[in-house]
């Protein structure tokens, strides 16, 4: 009678661990891990956002000023059209990123569209009220597009902090993990104490067999919650690489491609768009800083030099145009921007640039030249 007792009180002892301890657990998993997991897949569908924002903004900028270049250079009133929707397409993507920012130029301070996006406008009217007034094309042609210039740079900027936004990201993904994987210790720590006590009941009571259950439907169940963090692992990374691909994408069809230097390791990454628009294929070679070099125009030397001396003083930001000879056989112009810190000794000790093709534009400013000239000569 007296052992009926004990192991009765031993029952109900484990049965009372065993209910009330596993649905803390689920509320603590709820709390801990789906919160955050959630969150962090709303920061990545956000950045999605941002980025197909700028991308189409860049995409809008330039069909812009495509368009009113042929404009001013043939007079068709179809490509004058054709400017004004790409600025009203521009102007909606401006509304549309500002929205998921929550106000405008909140990711940069000068990123402000809504004085950005309508000075553009104002330039290209006052440019076609120019035109239509007799001024030449080609004169106009040379004025220095600073409202495009100011816009441009700012969606570039952005897309570059999209980029470096992404350690944060990712460390809070690492801490979520981290968060799982101590969640998952805690029941092992608990499955642990339950078999302990099943364990000496069933020595007590000789019930192998609910021992045996339980120890399988708890294996059945950490086997399925495994599987479920690997799918989920595998359906994040892929979400990265999708990313990366959007970035890489979108360098493509500007034509910038980035590069990052620690001067104290001199480790050098680089995006895809810079071993292209040196002439290379992705990935083909280790980036160096003769790499970087080695393709300049002998003429140009002198003044990336000057240029790189003057942003290791402080005096201004690393910005220069020089030539290229590519790994292709083909040349091109470059205009390359970034900053630079040095210690007091003026010893570089980190380079962060983007590199930009623009033979597009310099090529045209070649083809304009000579017919100014003669205007001049004319006049």
């Amino acid at each position: 009678m007296n052992t009926r007792k004990i192991t009765a009180r031993s029952f109900t002892r484990v049965l009372l661990k065993i209910t009330g301890f596993l649905p803390l657990l689920v509320v603590l998993a709820y709390i801990v891990v789906t919160r955050p997991l959630a969150t962090l897949q709303e920061h990545f569908e956000l950045q999605d956002q941002r980025q197909d924002a700028l991308v189409s903004m860049l995409r809008d900028l330039d069909a812009a000023r495509s368009a009113q270049q042929a404009y001013l250079l043939s007079g068709q009133l179809a490509y004058r059209r054709a400017s004004v929707s790409a600025l009203d397409a521009l102007a909606e993507r401006a509304s549309a990123f500002a929205r998921i920012e929550g106000t405008p130029g909140k990711a940069h301070p000068q990123a402000d569209f809504s004085v950005l996006v309508p000075a553009l406008a104002t330039a290209l009217e006052q440019q076609t009220r120019a035109y239509e007034r007799g001024q030449a094309p080609e004169a106009l042609l040379r004025i220095p597009d600073t409202a495009a210039q100011q816009l441009t740079g700012a969606v570039e900027q952005l897309l570059v902090e999209q980029r470096h936004s992404w350690p944060p990201l990712l460390r809070h993904r690492n801490l979520a993990w981290q968060i799982v994987i101590g969640l998952l210790l805690i029941s092992l720590l608990a499955t642990y104490l339950v078999v302990r006590d099943l364990l000496r009941l069933r020595r007590k009571m000789s019930e192998s067999n609910q021992v045996t259950h339980t120890l399988k439907d708890i294996n059945k169940n950490l086997e399925q919650e495994v599987d479920e963090r690997i799918a989920a692992l595998t359906a994040t990374n892929d979400r990265l690489r999708h990313q990366e691909a959007l970035l890489n994408e979108a360098q493509h069809v500007a034509l910038v491609g980035s590069i990052d230097w620690d001067a104290r390791t001199d480790l050098i990454s680089c995006t895809d768009e810079f071993f292209r628009l040196w002439g290379l294929e992705p990935g083909s070679v280790s980036p160096s800083r003769e790499l970087y070099r080695r393709p300049i125009h002998a003429a140009d030397r002198l003044k990336v030099g000057v240029a790189w001396q003057a942003a290791l003083r402080g005096e201004r930001s690393y910005d220069v145009e020089f030539r290229i000879s590519g790994a292709d056989g083909e040349e091109r112009w470059i205009h390359a921007r970034g900053n630079v810190t040095a210690d007091a000794h003026l010893v570089p000790l980190h380079f962060s640039g983007t590199v930009q093709d623009v033979t597009q534009r310099k090529q045209q400013e070649e083809q304009i030249s000579p017919l100014l000239d003669r205007l001049q000569l004319a006049t």
